[in-house]
């Protein structure tokens, strides 16, 4: 089981430039986007792919398109790393090629992307964020002899703390480290909270002034292999929820898998995909309908269902590519 990030893509025009093709009876059509696009997906490799060093160079990039059906493809993209290693006490450095999944849902009306969390690139949405930059320049280039150009957008949503946990526990994710960040309350009237919510927070503060502390805040942190527990019946957890929470103090909870949730953030889509259903993809394995000679693939029923899910998400925040930090989930 992987996480993959679901994101938009789109194409932007951006001259009068056109690319025509003679059809069977001689006539001149246009070539839309899409069709170059898919058709930039029909080999064994996306050749000239490459990401931007530091100082301005590209390097080039190993990948392999290794399974495409019904214009859906899934590709391997490499990042290049060196690695240090020491033996006899020399010190040398090694090639390492880690490698995200990619799939693309070229079907009409669609263009999906899946990005796989692992890693490859850099730990959290950091490392997704170089994969669509890379994606996007490269798509954008061969696109551009047609006056077009490739977007990707993140498709995001704000979500209650506790829908969100129910939704991760569901899917068995551990919850890591829980925080919450509080303010000097001077006056108490001004908060919104009950008798003991309004103790404990003054605790905290006395302790905080008493230590020439510059911030305040709870961390409460899992055993490496444990779970933090975190439900509404709990009181005096509910209750620390809800003093942040009406105040518009900050509120974060580290999963293992999904990553950091911040209570005043709009978080990406996150989708776990099922190692079996990619691998059946790739083999060409068809699931038959009972009854039928029918059958179809486990990963296009997948990613209907991820359309589907993530069809109120807001995708209008383009990447836009960083130089310096990560960015915020």
């Amino acid at each position: 089981m992987a996480d993959y990030v679901i994101l938009k893509y789109v194409f932007k025009k951006i001259d009068n430039r056109n690319l025509f093709k003679t059809d069977e009876s001689g006539e001149k059509q246009a070539v839309t986007p899409q069709q170059h696009f898919d058709s930039l997906l029909l080999g064994t490799s996306l050749p000239g792919i490459c990401k931007k060093d530091r100082d301005g160079s590209d390097t080039p990039l190993s990948n392999k398109i290794v399974s495409r059906h019904d214009g859906i493809a899934v590709i391997n993209l490499c990042d290049l790393k060196q690695i240090s290693v020491w033996e006899n006490y020399n010190k040398s450095h090694i090639k390492n090629e880690p490698f995200s999944r990619i799939i693309i849902d070229n079907r009409k009306d669609i263009a999906q992307i899946a990005i796989e969390k692992n890693g490859a690139f850099d730990s959290g949405l950091n490392g997704i964020e170089k994969i669509t930059n890379i994606l996007q320049e490269y798509f954008s280039s061969q696109l551009k002899p047609l006056g077009w150009a490739l977007e990707i957008t993140y498709k995001m949503r704000s979500i209650e703390i506790w829908d969100l946990v129910a939704e991760r526990v569901k899917r068995g994710d551990n919850i890591k480290h829980i925080r919450f960040d509080f303010r000097d309350p001077g006056n108490t009237s001004a908060i919104d909270g009950t008798a003991d919510q309004l103790a404990r927070l003054q605790l905290i503060t006395a302790l905080s002034k008493a230590t020439g502390a510059v911030e305040s805040y709870m961390r409460l942190e899992s055993s490496p292999t444990g779970t933090l527990q975190l439900d509404k019946e709990q009181k005096d957890l509910a209750g620390m929820v809800a003093l942040c929470s009406n105040n518009g103090w900050d509120i974060e909870i580290g999963f293992k898998n999904y990553g950091i949730y911040r209570t005043k953030d709009t978080q990406t889509a996150t989708e776990e995909l099922p190692d079996t259903t990619l691998d059946e993809f790739i083999n060409g394995e068809y699931t038959i309908t009972e009854g039928t000679s029918e059958g179809s693939f486990k990963l296009i029923e997948w990613l209907d269902q991820v359309r589907e899910t993530t069809k109120s998400y807001d995708n209008e925040i383009k990447i836009e590519r960083r130089r310096k930090g990560k960015i915020k989930k």
